[in-house]
């Protein structure tokens, strides 16, 4: 999995050393409440774990996660899960708090569409 760059974030796959400020940002009640698979409290142990599964979920072709770097800091998380029968693919993503409203969903978004149909040949992809 390779890293993806925009005007202002780098989508890049995550490393263990993610995990405390991924436990950080997801540890928020708000984020909890927002996505399906983020408990509250979530933990490093959590992240880490979760970070664990990453490269079979890849290496299947099952999906693909990626963190999200604004200014230098990672910030959120975006991901597809893939369908590669069918040729499509759920777009889930979240957002730490402290970065809400400055676009950056929006803009990772927009990157990992692109990923999606011009570099993984999906013919649909949606989001909940």
């Amino acid at each position: 999995m390779g890293t993806l760059k925009t005007e202002r974030l780098v989508l890049r796959p995550m490393v263990d050393g993610d995990a405390s400020s991924l436990a950080a940002l997801a540890g928020e009640k708000e984020i909890a409440a927002t996505t399906t698979n983020i408990p509250h409290p979530y933990t490093e142990q959590d992240a880490r774990s979760w970070i664990a599964t990453h490269a079979s979920i890849e290496a299947d072709g099952r999906g693909v996660h990626y963190g999200i770097e604004f200014v230098g800091h990672l910030v959120g998380v975006i991901s597809l899960m893939v369908s590669p029968m069918h040729q499509r693919a759920e777009l889930g993503y979240w957002i730490g708090k402290p970065y809400w409203n400055k676009g950056v969903a929006s803009e990772a978004a927009s990157a990992m569409l692109a990923h999606a149909f011009l570099d993984l040949g999906m013919h649909r992809v949606y989001a909940y």
